[in-house]
Parts: C-alpha cells; structure tokens; sequence
C-alpha cells in the first residue's frame, strides 16, 4: 500500500458522504460528478428535524485507523456558539510514522442556530507542500438558494463559480451535528441535499439499529446510521460507511467507518468534552422599593 495513498485516507474518512443518485448535474458551476440538480423537487428532510446548537467547545477526540495500521488523528468540535453563529468543526490530521506524507484537513461549518442551514463555510487542506482552501457562501434570500464557491491553491488556482442550490442544502459538518438531535429510530430514513465543494446531491440516511461499542470513554448504547458516499476509484464504497452515535441525549458520536476498495478505515472515540453550558440571560434587577414617605 502506497503511504502517500494512506495519508489521502485520512482526509477522505471524514470529508465528503453523500449519496449517488440517477439525475446528472447541469448547473453552471457544479461539478460534473453532481448527482442532483437545483431543481431536484425530492423533499428533504429539512422541514421535518430539527437542529439543535451544540455547546460552546464541545469536543470529540478519535483516533483513525486505515487497514488496521493507526493513521492519525481526528476531531469533531464547536467553537463559541452564540445567538448569531453556531461555527462546528471537522479536523483530522495524521500523526503516525507510517503516514510519511503530512496531512491537515480542516472542514469549518458556520450554520444558523435557529435552523441549523450552513450561512458559510471553508476546507483548509494541506499535503506536504501543496495548500488548497476552499470558501463557501450561501445565499438563502435568492428563488433558488445560491452558493457561491472559491478554490485557490499554492499551485495558483484561484477561481470563483457560483450556481443555485435546492431549498435547504446543507454541508456534511452540518449534517452530522443535525444527525445527533434527530429522531433516531431503527429502519427510520431521511433524505438531505447535501453539497461537498462544487458537487451536489443527495444523501438518503437509513438508522440500521442499536449496538454496543468499546470506546475510549467506556463501553457505550450507540445508534448506528448508514450514510452513503459517492467517492469513485479507488476510494469507491465496497460496503456502505456507518457513524455510531450514542443512544442518550448527548449523542455523542462514537465511531465511523468506511469500507474502501482498497481496505477499510474507522475512527475511533478516544475522548469526550461537553462543552460549555448556555449561559443564563441576564435579568434586570428590580428597582428598590420606594420607602412611603412619613406623615407629619
């Protein structure tokens, strides 16, 4: 197995699930690996869940693993979260001598608390000496919904495309953290659009059922939920990718993993950090009372 191949692993886990589908992409801008169209009628399951703000630095430390060999590291996280933004996070990085290639990928997720629909969003990658960054804008006001995307690289690309989105389109980092507040019932699906850099489509996510896993923080009640990928090549599905998620209210995410043709990668629970707690809104004191003034 070529090293260079299993740091791309790393980035690849936790990066782009979404689900193929028959309709082919024809809006300007969009990839052509697209699946799904702005005008897609399919109802989402936006309407029907709900999204609940996660904590402010709320983290959730893995460990991945690529054909049985540990990689490298990941993580899961909010920043501080306030009645404007909710910015969440997906990192990984590799932190191992069988690695060799140094990789760095962050996915930034700025959504709106109140219904948790990206407002922005950017990937920062870095592979040795090479540096992609990605920025991503959303327009919710247009009829359709807009995005607007730009790519520049450390090799010179800089190029702008924008191009119009279904109502309710939201990126994978979004899609996870609506994931943990979602009714979660064995055999229940939902349906999302989903856009990953310039490639649109829809993702159908399906509860498979409960089981137990050992994790870094103790052996944890999990659901377990299939959540399609459209990677080709050599990255193409051999079985579908899974993400556990603890069947409590903090719904923690446990595990996920993904079956490459080339060999199978999971990541981890390693550790768990709540976050902090809402703070309380501040209330007014009420003036003191007057004292009545004295009769004569």
């Amino acid at each position: 197995m070529n090293p260079r191949s299993l740091a791309c692993s790393l980035a690849v886990l936790l990066s782009v699930p979404v689900a193929p589908v028959a309709a082919l992409a024809a809006d300007v801008g969009l990839d052509p690996s697209s699946t799904t169209t702005a005008g897609d009628a399919r109802v989402t399951s936006i309407d029907s869940t709900s999204f609940v703000p996660p904590s402010s630095n709320e983290r959730m430390e893995f460990t991945v693993s690529y054909l049985g060999i540990t990689l490298g590291k990941a993580s899961l996280f909010s920043g501080k979260v306030d009645s404007i933004t909710a910015p969440i996070f997906m990192q990984a990085r590799t932190a191992s001598i069988a690695a060799i290639v140094t990789l760095r990928q962050q996915l930034a997720s700025y959504v709106d608390p109140a219904t948790g629909l990206p407002r922005s969003g950017q990937l920062d990658a870095v592979e040795g000496s090479y540096r992609h960054t990605d920025t991503f804008t959303y327009d919710r006001t247009a009829s359709p919904n807009r995005a607007t995307v730009r790519e520049r690289s450390s090799t010179g690309k800089d190029e702008t495309r924008s191009f119009d989105l279904p109502r309710g389109t939201i990126d994978f980092v979004s899609l996870v953290y609506r994931l943990r507040h979602m009714k979660l019932e064995p055999g229940t699906t939902y349906t999302f659009h989903v856009l990953t850099g310039r490639i649109l489509s829809t993702a159908v996510v399906e509860v498979v059922g409960r089981e137990e896993l050992s994790t870094g923080i103790g052996k944890l009640q999990t659901l377990k939920v299939r959540v399609p990928t459209a990677f080709a090549g050599k990255f193409a599905e051999k079985n579908p990718s899974f993400v556990w998620l603890t069947d409590d209210a903090r719904r923690i995410v446990a595990r996920i993993t993904t079956d490459f043709a080339i060999g199978h990668a999971t990541a981890s629970l390693d550790s768990y950090t709540p976050g902090e707690p809402a703070a309380a809104p501040a209330i007014a004191a009420e003036p003191a009372a007057k004292t009545p003034a004295s009769t004569p």
